[in-house]
């Protein structure tokens, strides 16, 4: 009876690291976001979280930075020797050049389900604003 109670318990913590987040933050709900792909390919979602939250985690020289998706217009990818950078334009005009990990992992909604792609495979985010539920 141990062993395959053992066994349950860790099918079940797999699982539960494993799934998506279940909820879309209300910061980023209705959001209107077109990623362009590395292949040119552009996707209409709804709604945006890298990581599962509503801020995008960013890295200038020695300091980390914490920037509302909301507060984003566009992501610019930039590819370079060693990583990924970002050049981020804020809604209030404000640019500035970040680097990001590769693999960081964001999300959003479309009219097919959701969407899943990491930062180092796209070429462009751009983010306005839609109808807040």
């Amino acid at each position: 009876m141990r062993k395959y109670t053992g066994v349950l318990v860790v099918a079940s913590l797999l699982s539960l690291g494993l799934a998506e987040p279940g909820r879309t933050p209300a910061e980023v709900e209705g959001l209107k976001v077109e990623v362009v792909d590395s292949k040119g390919i552009e996707h209409k979602l709804e709604s945006l979280t890298c990581e599962g939250d509503p801020e995008i985690r960013l890295k200038k020289g020695t300091l980390k930075y914490r920037i509302p998706i909301r507060s984003i217009e566009r992501l610019e990818i930039l590819r370079g020797e060693g990583g990924v950078r970002v050049k981020v334009v804020t809604r209030g005009g404000e640019e500035d050049i970040f680097e990001v990990d590769k693999n960081l992992r964001c999300s959003g909604k479309s009219g097919s389900g959701t969407v899943t792609f990491y930062i180092g495979d796209v070429r462009t985010i751009k983010i306005s604003e839609g109808v807040r539920r």
